[in-house]
């Protein structure tokens, strides 16, 4: 029988991961990347997270604003191509992926609960039997 796994739980955890991995690419986008369009990614993904975990009401992002970042998420897989930094591809297309699932989902949690899915997915069957 498969064991279900409480993502609530452990969200907790991959969400303070989540914030220093957002806030240290946004920096590093908007400061040490040398093309314009990333510089901009990286300050609209900064000031968008720090308006996000700085209002103790905030609710949520509007389906437009979602919508704004997944062109955001875009600009930032063009630029990433043509400076062939493939990291950054698989990032943008994550963040794509994202906003779309709030979009059309309604999952608040999207970014963590997609990685912890994802890793579940890839690494939870291979180490099952590690811990009997």
């Amino acid at each position: 029988m498969k064991k279900k796994i409480n993502y609530k739980k452990k969200s907790k955890k991959f969400s303070l991961l989540f914030k220093i991995v957002v806030y240290s690419l946004s920096i590093y986008w908007t400061f040490f990347i040398k093309n314009i369009k990333i510089n901009f990614v990286g300050l609209c993904t900064l000031i968008a997270h720090l308006i996000k975990d700085n209002d103790k009401n905030f609710k949520g992002w509007s389906d437009t604003s979602e919508i704004l970042g997944v062109f955001i998420a875009i600009i930032l897989l063009k630029e990433s191509i043509k400076i062939k930094n493939y990291l950054f591809v698989i990032i943008s297309i994550l963040k794509i992926r994202a906003h779309l699932v709030v979009v059309f989902f309604k999952e608040k949690d999207h970014y963590v609960a997609f990685i912890l899915k994802l890793y579940y997915a890839l690494f939870a069957p291979a180490t099952a039997n590690l811990s009997a």
